[in-house]
């Protein structure tokens, strides 16, 4: 999903901001994140071999992410004061969830599954950060199931 997901919605009038925001600041819309997946990000940022920042997230006006939540968890996990280039799209989350799932060409992965339990979100940190410490050792914070943690 990116920029003609983008140009359809600035078609149909709805605004498109480009900005900045603390990863700290922005909040999950998918509710499974492979945390392998997310620290070997961290890895590679540590390494040089990748910058996650970089690409901009499509973000809801009220700070939930689209598409990108693995970049977005290790950002996180780097620093919750880590800044990233978004896409702010005048929509709610629940209506841009919505839209995308409309988009030709969009694979639904549990959006808005997740609108209803957000609250949780916040148990990503110390899960993505017990991970990234004890990686071979399993992870107890939230149910997980494959190295995958729900939120």
């Amino acid at each position: 999903m990116g920029d003609a997901f983008i140009e359809e919605l600035k078609k149909q009038g709805i605004g498109v901001e480009e900005g900045v925001e603390h990863v700290g600041n922005i909040r999950a819309t998918q509710r499974e994140i492979d945390a392998k997946k997310a620290a070997g990000m961290v890895e590679a940022v540590g390494a040089g071999q990748y910058a996650p920042q970089d690409d901009p997230f499509i973000v809801s006006r009220d700070g939930y992410i689209l598409d990108g939540h693995h970049r977005w968890a290790s950002l996180l996990l780097l620093d919750p004061d880590n800044r990233m280039k978004v896409r702010k799209v005048d929509m709610d989350a629940r209506d841009l969830v919505d839209a995308a799932n409309a988009f030709e060409g969009v694979e639904q992965r549990g959006f808005g599954a997740a609108l209803a339990r957000i609250s949780l979100m916040h148990k990503i940190i110390p899960v993505l950060e017990a991970y990234a410490r004890r990686r071979s050792e399993p992870v107890s914070a939230v149910k997980l199931s494959e190295d995958k943690f729900f939120c």
